[in-house]
């Protein structure tokens, strides 16, 4: 951003009032960015988390992988994804609040590619 400015007393003055705004300000942005630091910092160590455990109840199920061929994936289809917002050092900031699904109706004893 380039800074336009006169050589006279006004100008100069207009410019301290500026930079009198810009120096109180800045503690507060400091303060924000910390914040913000923070919170994605604990963001990725808890998504570390779920992956390990999403890593660990895969290779649990390892063994039924062969089914889910048997299985049409339309039955299930993400439905409504809501989302909500949450303040973190004054910014708004997604997150997701509730999942809905959508489950087609299908014939137990039969072929689950059969529906009702």
């Amino acid at each position: 951003m380039s800074v336009r400015f006169q050589y006279n007393k006004t100008s100069l003055h207009q410019l301290n009032k500026q930079l009198l705004v810009r120096l109180k300000a800045l503690p507060t942005l400091k303060n924000k960015e910390s914040a913000l630091r923070i919170e994605v910092k604990k963001s990725k160590s808890k998504l570390e988390k779920l992956e390990k455990n999403f890593e660990k109840l895969l290779s649990r199920e390892n063994e039924n992988m062969r089914m889910w061929n048997e299985f049409d994936p339309e039955l299930v289809k993400r439905d409504e994804v809501i989302l909500k917002h949450k303040k973190i050092a004054g910014i708004k900031t997604p997150e997701l609040d509730e999942l809905t699904f959508n489950v087609k109706d299908f014939f137990v004893f039969g072929s689950p590619k059969r529906y009702l």
